[in-house]
């Protein structure tokens, strides 16, 4: 129980951080679509709700 809750931790905070990136870059969501390869929707989602947008997440310092 103590290691999902520190996934789960670990899994906002690296949202957090993508979503952060992204919009310090004034990037949108459907740019970063369009960059992953994937739809404007499945990145809201994944940003919403920690889905898996593509089988290859990108990091935060990949962005």
């Amino acid at each position: 129980m103590v290691h999902a809750k520190k996934d789960a931790r670990t899994l906002t905070e690296t949202i957090l951080q993508l979503v952060t990136r992204r919009k310090r870059l004034k990037i949108k969501q459907s740019q970063l679509a369009k960059i992953m390869g994937t739809s404007q929707s499945t990145v809201s989602e994944f940003e919403r709700l920690g889905g898996n947008p593509t089988p290859e997440v990108p990091s935060a310092d990949t962005l």
